[in-house]
């Protein structure tokens, strides 16, 4: 008898088993080109199995830009927008049992626009005191495809080499007098864009000891 409720038992369990029904397993999703131009076209696929359901269907969704093919299959291709930066697409895999798995790829689209910058610190025809013996030069730059690095110059000479979209640095004005052009130059991740570049005049104003 015991081993009888056993065998129940043990069938009631696998039988239990058969009727969970899992998600879908999404095991690859890429792109013919992960880097692309403006208003071109890549092709994006997806790769997914199940356990149970034999028959799975798709779809996509963007973030921007244009499907110019069918979205109802494993792939899919995607026209890119007008405009620079970086774009997800989401493919979105369905069993029988709507059950669903999502998979995100973000394409970049490379943009040739001059990437802007300006000062934060100081503003142009600023008078700096050089009682302050240092001065902090702030600048800020931006452009779709990101910004690789930032070079600031005074009276063309390098001063130093930033990384990023924010740049600051300490300029010593101690014993300083007179006019000084501060130019900025920013470098985008993108090869294809040309330098942007920010100028600006400012004044240092020199101290002057007065004996006792």
């Amino acid at each position: 008898m015991k081993i009888l409720k056993l065998i129940l038992l043990v069938s009631f369990l696998f039988g239990c088993e058969d009727l969970i029904t899992e998600n879908p397993e999404i095991t690859n999703i890429y792109a013919s080109r992960n880097n692309i131009a403006i208003n071109d076209t890549t092709k994006i696929s997806v790769y997914a199995t199940d356990k149970k359901d034999k028959n799975l269907s798709y779809s996509w969704s963007k973030e921007d830009g244009f499907f110019v093919s069918e979205t109802d299959e494993s792939e899919v291709v995607w026209q890119a927008p007008s405009q620079g930066g970086n774009y997800e697409i989401t493919a979105t895999v369905k069993n029988d049992s709507d059950k669903k798995a999502r998979k995100t790829i973000t394409i970049t689209v490379i943009s040739n626009d001059t990437p802007q910058i300006n000062f934060l610190k100081p503003q142009n025809e600023e008078f700096i005191s050089s009682a302050l013996e240092t001065y902090e030069l702030k600048t800020k730059a931006s452009h779709p495809n990101g910004i690789a690095n930032i070079e600031i110059f005074v009276n063309g000479q390098k001063i130093t080499t930033c990384f990023g979209e924010n740049c600051s640095f300490n300029w010593n004005v101690k014993g300083l007098n007179g006019a000084f052009e501060v130019e900025a130059k920013a470098k985008s991740n993108s090869a294809e864009a040309p330098v942007g570049i920010r100028k600006i005049t400012v004044s240092v104003e020199g101290t002057t000891e007065i004996d006792g």
